[in-house]
């Protein structure tokens, strides 16, 4: 499955969010305009029928390509805030609620790039790894 998400404004992080201590608890807010309905709503209406079934393996590969008005820097990374995996949480967060996949743990490759280019964008791909994957890996 591949689709491409155009938001308005990029996704922000949980570490962009606020926290206070209040009757000993601790209570994490949104912050003024930290919340991501339009993620969440642009992820809604490409979600699949049915979650890939829980224990399969999944490869996913996503691409945040953040608007920039210097042509120079089309497809060059972008290596300024917001920090990759922080983008990566929320995102993941959606997509297991909005049932693209059963859980998280299946995924057992992860590719992820930020890139500047003429508008926002996120792709993102996921596939399925089968069962007879020969891969190796030695360290």
């Amino acid at each position: 499955m591949k689709i491409t998400l155009y938001p308005f404004k990029m996704p922000t992080t949980q570490q962009q969010k606020g926290v206070t201590k209040r009757n000993g608890k601790m209570i994490f807010y949104n912050r003024r305009g930290t919340s991501n309905p339009e993620l969440k709503g642009l992820l809604k209406k490409h979600a699949p029928k049915a979650p890939i079934a829980k224990g399969v393996p999944i490869i996913l590969n996503i691409v945040f390509t953040f608007k920039h008005q210097k042509k120079s820097l089309w497809g060059r990374y972008k290596p300024t805030r917001p920090d990759l995996d922080n983008l990566l949480k929320n995102l993941q967060d959606y997509m297991t609620k909005l049932g693209y996949y059963a859980d998280d743990s299946q995924i057992v490759v992860l590719c992820a790039s930020k890139f500047y280019g003429p508008k926002h964008s996120i792709e993102i791909e996921i596939e399925e790894v089968s069962n007879g994957s020969n891969r190796s890996h030695t360290g």
